[in-house]
C-alpha cells in the first residue's frame, strides 16, 4: 500500500511540476510599423492572439488568432523557439524602462520560409514581434495579460 501511495504521489508531483512551466497569456498589439527602403511607416496594429509559453519543451506557439490585422501570413499553431529566458534585474539595451524589473522576458525565432524570420520577446506586461521579409523589418509592440 505504501508503495501505491508514493507512486500516486509522485506522479501528481510531477504532473504540477510539468505544468508549472506552461503559461497561456494574451497578446494584443498597441503599435507597428515597418521600415523599407530606410524609411519607418507606421501600420495598422490590430492583432490579438493567445499563445502557450512550455519552458519544458523550450517554445512559443500561436494557439488562437483573436484578430489579425498584422501584414504577411501567420497561422494558428505557429511555433517559436525559445532561445533565452531570463529575470530582468536592471537596465540593459533591452529593457530600458525600471518598471519591467524583475519581469521573466522570453526571447523566441521562427524561421518562416528561407527569405524571412521572425523575433517573438514575451515579457509578463509587454510583447515585442518583429520580422524581417521582402525587403521590409516589421516591428510591433503590445501588451500581454495571463488567462
Amino acid at each position: 500500500m505504501k508503495k501505491i501511495i508514493f507512486l500516486v504521489v509522485l506522479i501528481i508531483a510531477v504532473t504540477v511540476s510539468v505544468n508549472a512551466f506552461a503559461v497561456e497569456v494574451r497578446t494584443r498589439s498597441i503599435s507597428a510599423g515597418h521600415y523599407e527602403d530606410g524609411v519607418f511607416t507606421l501600420t495598422v496594429s490590430g492583432f490579438e492572439g493567445l499563445f502557450d509559453i512550455d519552458e519544458v519543451d523550450e517554445t512559443i506557439t500561436l494557439k488562437k488568432i483573436l484578430d489579425n490585422e498584422r501584414e504577411g501570413r501567420l497561422t494558428e499553431g505557429a511555433q517559436y523557439d525559445i532561445t533565452n529566458i531570463v529575470i530582468s534585474e536592471g537596465m540593459s539595451s533591452l529593457l530600458v524602462s525600471r518598471d519591467k524589473k524583475g519581469q521573466t522576458i522570453y526571447t523566441a525565432v521562427r524561421e518562416v520560409e528561407l527569405d524571412s524570420a521572425e523575433v517573438l520577446i514575451i515579457g509578463e506586461d509587454f510583447y515585442e514581434y518583429s520580422r524581417a521579409a521582402n525587403g521590409k523589418f516589421y516591428l510591433e509592440y503590445g501588451e500581454v495579460k495571463a488567462e
